[in-house]
């Protein structure tokens, strides 16, 4: 997304333009269900965190000022949304994650899919393996295509924290496909 939408939005969002909220929907939707996707590996689970978060901004509609970008707020509420999901999941049972994301195969050769479709299942399978913090850095990095700057802003975290984060979940990334990929 172009910046200066953001911008658009975001003011357009802290002047109560009724129809800022249909355009954030529209535009960061699809951004915050693949970082929730990524970060829970469940896609209802995912779905509910982003329901969540948009309720909440619906909610604060008129009494909360955005100060930087809405999509770093969104994106920044369904981060938190999801770790505050995983620890209470993790304080009810410990169990598995389940992974159900999948990448669309339908337009690709089932040998295409099927190669495409055992690599991202290993990739998901270890990203779940990594510690939340080194997870999230890493989707938000590479997903979201935030810099390490930004993801330090929006965990108001050191640069270098999140730096260390970055370089030790795809150390142990690496480890963990070493010759699997």
């Amino acid at each position: 997304m172009q910046p200066f939408i953001d911008k658009r939005l975001t003011r357009s969002y802290n002047h109560k333009d009724p129809q800022a909220l249909r355009q954030i929907y529209l535009c960061y939707k699809d951004d915050l269900l693949g970082l929730a996707l990524a970060l829970v590996h469940d896609r209802a689970e995912a779905e509910d965190i982003i329901h969540e978060v948009f309720t909440q901004l619906i909610a604060s509609f008129g009494q909360l000022c955005i100060d930087r970008s809405v999509k770093g707020y969104l994106l920044t509420a369904t981060a938190n949304t999801a770790r505050n999901r995983i620890a209470r999941r993790s304080r009810q049972a410990t169990l598995e994650p389940e992974i159900s994301a999948r990448i669309d195969s339908s337009t690709r050769q089932p040998d295409q899919a099927l190669i495409i479709d055992e690599e991202s299942g290993l990739l998901i399978n270890a990203l779940a393996q990594l510690p939340y913090e080194q997870r999230e850095t890493i989707t938000l990095r590479h997903y979201s295509r935030m810099t390490l700057r930004q993801i330090a802003e929006m965990r108001h975290e050191s640069v270098n924290t999140v730096q260390g984060r970055y370089r030790y979940g795809i150390q142990k990334l690496r480890s963990l496909l070493n010759g699997k990929l």
